[in-house]
């Protein structure tokens, strides 16, 4: 983890309005203060909307973030990490399935296109106040492809289809980064993150079977549209 890039990234991000800017940062020893900000729920529409137009901002800003997040390699090494592949495939036999169609069907990603990211939109790294969207826990955030962040936010925000569609919509009316990309794009990338997650969960102190389970059942769902 680089709290120094973290610092750095957040700053930049707090300038734009995108995060709660530092009264006190020491990256050295893992010290950050904001000031409290009071969160108000927007309501599903209002946020899955927010949600898509302040990542298009995010991604359009120009910025330039320590760091790089290039999901193929962080798989790379979480298949070559010293834990046994064949140990965390016993724990959960289909992810055998999910890394064999990862290895033989998904083409590398275009490094050449990387922008601004978070890197980790979940729930809880999504402040929402005065009717906006802030962004917290920047501890993941680099240079990245624009798709990281639009994938892993709509499959960790688990959206219902018309959900999703609204949150690409108004990524789209945010950006034209998106333009290009077709429904295969991104059910590769979906693909990715799941199986991500559920390596992280196997690798974990607690031994998130359970999770890492449903992220490889709702891969080779993905995997099955693709076929």
């Amino acid at each position: 983890m680089d709290r120094i890039a973290e610092a750095h990234n957040m700053e930049l991000a707090a300038k734009i309005g995108l995060a709660l800017p530092a009264v006190y940062c020491d990256p050295e020893n893992g010290v950050l203060v904001t000031r409290a900000q009071e969160e108000e729920d927007l309501a599903p529409t209002a946020f899955v909307e927010e949600l898509g137009t302040k990542l298009a901002a995010l991604h359009g800003s120009k910025l330039t973030f320590q760091g790089v997040l290039d999901p193929d390699r962080v798989l790379a090494a979480q298949i070559r990490s010293p834990g046994s592949i064949d140990d965390v495939t016993a724990k959960v036999p289909e992810l055998s399935n999910v890394l064999r169609f990862v290895q033989r069907s998904i083409d590398p990603l275009n490094t050449d296109i990387l922008v601004p990211s978070h890197g980790d939109v979940s729930p809880g790294n999504c402040l929402s106040s005065s009717g906006s969207l802030l962004f917290i826990d920047w501890e993941f955030s680099a240079m990245a492809h624009p798709l990281w962040d639009i994938v892993y936010a709509a499959l960790e925000m688990n959206f219902t289809p018309p959900q999703e569609q609204a949150f690409l919509t108004a990524y789209r009316n945010g950006t034209s980064l998106i333009a290009s990309w077709t429904e295969r794009d991104l059910l590769f990338m979906k693909v990715r993150c799941d199986v991500i997650s559920a390596l992280w969960a196997l690798e974990n102190p607690r031994n998130l079977c359970d999770f890492a389970s449903r992220r490889c059942a709702r891969a080779l769902r993905h995997i099955d549209q693709l076929s």
